[in-house]
C-alpha cells in the first residue's frame, strides 16, 4: 500500500510538471513569430529584363555610369514593393534600392 501511495505520488508529480512545462513551451512562441515576420516581407529574384523601365533607364544615367547590373529582386512588405538591384564597378559592390517609378530609395 505504502508503495503503491509512492507511485501514485510519483506520477502525479510528473503529471504536473509535464503539465507546467507544457505552459511555459506553448507560451514560449518562437515559431509563430519567425512565421509572422517571414510572411512580412518576400524577396524574389527576377531576370534584370523584368525591371520597369524606369529603373533600367535610371541605371543608364551618368549616376552610375561604370556600374553593372548584376541581380535583381522585388521585395514585397506590407506597404508595398520595391526593387533591389545588385550592381558592381570592378571590385566593389553595392545594393540600390528602387521603387517602381525608379526612383532610388534609402533601405
Amino acid at each position: 500500500m505504502k508503495l503503491t501511495k509512492t507511485i501514485l505520488t510519483g506520477l502525479f508529480a510528473t503529471a504536473m510538471i509535464t503539465t507546467a512545462y507544457s505552459g511555459v513551451l506553448n507560451e514560449s512562441s518562437f515559431t509563430i513569430d519567425y512565421k509572422t515576420i517571414s510572411q512580412e516581407q518576400t524577396k524574389e529574384e527576377i531576370a534584370l529584363t523584368s525591371l520597369p523601365s524606369a529603373i533600367t533607364d535610371e541605371l543608364k544615367t551618368d549616376a552610375y555610369a561604370g556600374w553593372k547590373a548584376k541581380k535583381a529582386y522585388v521585395v514585397k512588405t506590407k506597404e508595398g514593393k520595391h526593387y533591389e538591384v545588385l550592381v558592381s564597378n570592378g571590385e566593389e559592390k553595392m545594393s540600390l534600392f528602387f521603387n517602381e517609378d525608379g526612383r532610388a530609395i534609402e533601405k
